[in-house]
């Protein structure tokens, strides 16, 4: 891009403009956050962040030195409890065959010493024996997920491994 900006006056001006659109952009992205943090700073993270309800429920009703959450959700930076996610693209404890096989699932789960999965309430359908309800959301907000409308809600369950 450099070369083609000295050897032509032609194709500054694109050039030009599309860096200023890019730049714009993420200028623009960051005032949007701004106004949104200012005109309500008490539920800014509800608002913006995947399921931060329940992660609030979890932070305040899991000990962190005694749990450990398997988590459907790749993203749950707000946990104050140990967790990872149950995808193996992000995770090397549970493999991705143990991932699709309830009953190697469950021995892996209590091979790394997991006490609660949270993720959608039919996700975990293959250990229902081996789990207890302890908190279900009916309407969780995947916060983020849309820039110009309310984000949509979604069906979460935190389970207790037995």
């Amino acid at each position: 891009i450099v070369r083609l900006w000295h050897r032509s006056r032609v194709v500054r001006v694109p050039i030009g403009l599309a860096l200023v659109l890019s730049a714009g952009v993420v200028v623009a992205v960051g005032a949007v956050r701004a106004v949104r943090y200012a005109a309500d700073p008490a539920t800014f993270l509800e608002r913006e962040t995947t399921h931060y309800a329940d992660i609030a429920w979890m932070n305040a009703h899991l000990d962190p030195a005694r749990d450990r959450v398997a988590s459907f959700y790749e993203a749950s930076g707000y946990l104050g409890v140990p967790w990872a996610s149950l995808n193996a693209t992000y995770q090397t404890e549970i493999g991705a065959n143990e991932l699709g096989d309830p009953a190697k699932l469950r021995a892996a789960l209590t091979r790394q010493r997991f006490t609660y999965l949270f993720g959608p309430p039919d996700a975990f359908a293959g250990l229902a024996d081996a789990l207890e309800l302890v908190h279900e959301n009916p309407a969780s907000r995947v916060g983020g997920s849309s820039f110009f409308r309310d984000p949509r809600t979604e069906a979460t369950a935190i389970y207790r491994i037995r």
